[in-house]
């Protein structure tokens, strides 16, 4: 399959996951009073903002809530660190370091999702009549459902915008040809030394052997 191809079948896949992880809400809500609860309580041109970006997760009260959120606020720090330290800088140089930068940004982004979950958690128990049974218990179960619909995301993002996977599997999958360049270096730089060998046969008299 071509480059384009597997691309556009990434890009749906993703599409997809995100089409059915926003329809379904995280376990111990009324999704239909978080629908109309969460604008009275909390009329922000902040929490709109980020509704909107996230495909409604927030007022769906969806296990996708954070959406790619966690994932971009992780890149940005990454990119802000380049920016700033020439060591981190100078790791984005070799395959090396730009294995560790994505670990780095993996690390963030779960560190960033699980502090978002927290606040999204809370947010959700102060809407009156929102969580079927408010407590410590709703608030760890609901930052585990939220982070993992945030790795998951992030591992998606990953598969769409990483630009080496997607060459390197190309160019796996495409035939390999001989390649003849070194074979030929080798033949021509044995020619003059077979050519030196002749002119030694040929200048060289030949030794009669006289009997004594």
């Amino acid at each position: 399959m071509s480059l384009p191809w597997r691309w556009a079948r990434r890009v749906a896949g993703f599409a997809a996951v995100c089409y059915v992880g926003l329809r379904i809400h995280i376990p111990g809500i009324r999704q239909d009073w978080l629908a109309r609860g969460i604008w009275e309580s909390n009329d922000s041109a902040l929490l709109k903002f980020f509704d909107t970006i996230t495909g409604h997760g927030l007022s769906r009260g969806s296990i996708l809530a954070l959406s790619i959120t966690p994932f971009l606020a992780a890149r940005f720090y990454v990119w802000l660190a380049k920016k700033v330290f020439p060591r981190v800088a100078a790791l984005d140089e070799h395959a090396v370091g730009r294995a560790r930068l994505k670990r780095w940004t993996r690390v963030l982004n779960l560190i960033i999702a699980l502090v978002q979950s927290y606040g999204y958690a809370r947010f959700l128990q102060n809407i009156p009549n929102v969580v079927v049974t408010p407590g410590p218990g709703f608030v760890l179960g609901a930052m585990a459902v939220l982070t993992t619909g945030a790795v998951v995301m992030m591992h998606l993002s990953e598969l769409v915008t990483d630009e080496d996977d997607l060459i390197s599997r190309d160019n796996a999958l495409r035939p390999r040809s001989v390649d003849k360049a070194p074979a030929q270096a080798v033949l021509r730089a044995a020619q003059p030394v077979d050519e030196m060998l002749m002119r030694r046969v040929v200048h060289t008299p030949n030794e009669v052997n006289v009997p004594k």
